[in-house]
């Protein structure tokens, strides 16, 4: 089983039944797109660099290189919109656990940043192929997100109005061209207790691009024999190089 799923709930949930997976000789593997073959494979990439890491940061930039017209697919902003209306997570000595939304400020080549932490599917796929205990992910904010916005997610009414005028104006996904030229970029860094730290950068294709090269490899993997039963995440059975498969993806590891 294959999907590309970036929900954190519907991951946790299938990693709960990992017993009962193994026991029924099946592979379900999750979030075999964006989410979270990039990620995936560049926090085991760092992992292995430092010895027992305790504490893995993530951080998202979308719009890496810009391209007109490069929105987000009605299913990804009803998705979005969905864990809006969810209390935010993350993952702390092992346990996901409740936490206060953190924004960052950072200065980067000269240009004042802002990270927002997000609830990514990471917290639980990269907790599986890494085995770090604390993990945190950040998005490269672009623009002001309204105050009223994720108060509004928090209602049945507001979520449908929400889905009403998402269903209605926003676009179906970002054209070819966009595609093409727009890029992400994601940084993973890792400490241990000891201080020691290690951080390595993707650059990727557009992340829709990418989920169609990846999705596809993984399941060129699975129909040739590759596959292990259980709950399982794509870095942990094809290890961190498999993202390197998909054309246009770059990794630098960064001193």
């Amino acid at each position: 089983y294959l999907d590309i799923t970036g929900e954190n709930h519907v991951i946790q949930a299938q990693l709960d039944r990992d017993a009962e997976f193994r026991r029924a000789g099946i592979m379900v593997m999750p979030a075999v797109g964006y989410d979270v073959v990039p990620t995936d494979c560049l926090n085991l990439h760092v992992a292995r660099k430092v010895h027992q890491p305790t504490n893995l940061t993530v951080v998202l930039n979308g719009n890496h290189t810009a391209a007109e017209g490069a929105q987000a697919s009605r299913g990804t902003m009803k998705s979005a919109l969905e864990m809006l209306g969810r209390p935010l997570l993350m993952r702390r000595d092992g346990q996901m656990v409740p936490a206060e939304p953190k924004v960052l400020h950072r200065e980067e080549n000269g240009q004042q940043q802002t990270l927002v932490q997000i609830p990514w599917a990471d917290m639980m796929t990269s907790y599986v192929s890494t085995g770090i205990p604390t993990i945190e992910v950040f998005q490269l904010q672009q623009g002001e997100i309204p105050a009223w916005l994720p108060r509004m997610a928090r209602s049945d009414f507001g979520r449908r109005l929400l889905g009403w005028l998402i269903d209605t104006f926003a676009p179906e996904g970002p054209p070819p061209g966009a595609q093409e030229k727009r890029q992400t970029r994601i940084v993973s860094t890792v400490t241990n207790s000891a201080g020691e730290t290690a951080s390595a950068a993707l650059v990727t294709p557009e992340a829709y691009l990418l989920t169609y090269h990846s999705a596809l490899i993984v399941a060129r993997r699975v129909i040739d024999g590759d596959w292990e039963p259980g709950f399982q995440t794509p870095a942990k059975v094809y290890g961190p190089d498999l993202v390197l498969e998909v054309p246009g993806v770059t990794r630098t590891d960064i001193e």
